[in-house]
């Protein structure tokens, strides 16, 4: 099962879960596709702290609209995050849940194809 991590795609995700195991049936795995990886500091710093740091380090010019950036990215891939432990928790216990890295590209080859796999976040390594 793939979903991609916005609301209507993990919904429906954990609803076929759901389904298939009232059907008898196992899910093999489920994976969760174009996923933004949120800034490893909890909390993230906020648009004014992120946009003094920038002007500090002399991008001023641009500080505004780079802070705005950032916490834009925040917002969404902390959204994400909670999105997919809700599909997580909604899963059959054991059922293995794979997150694929958004990309900067769209992949349309055997190099893209590996540089993907080896994002990978596979679960149990």
């Amino acid at each position: 099962m793939v979903a991609a991590p916005d609301d209507r795609a993990i919904a429906g995700a954990g609803a076929l879960a759901t389904r298939i195991a009232a059907l008898g049936l196992d899910v093999a795995g489920a994976v969760v596709n174009r996923v933004h990886a949120p800034w490893p500091a909890s909390p993230p710093p906020d648009r004014a702290a992120v946009a003094a740091a920038l002007a500090a380090a002399g991008v001023a010019d641009h500080a505004a609209w780079l802070a705005a950036t950032f916490v834009g990215h925040e917002h969404r891939a902390r959204g994400e995050a909670r999105r997919i432990a809700a599909l997580a928790a909604a899963l059959p216990a054991g059922v293995p849940l794979c997150r694929v890295p958004a990309q900067d590209v769209d992949v349309h080859d055997l190099r893209g194809l590996a540089a993907m796999a080896a994002a990978f976040d596979r679960p149990g390594s």
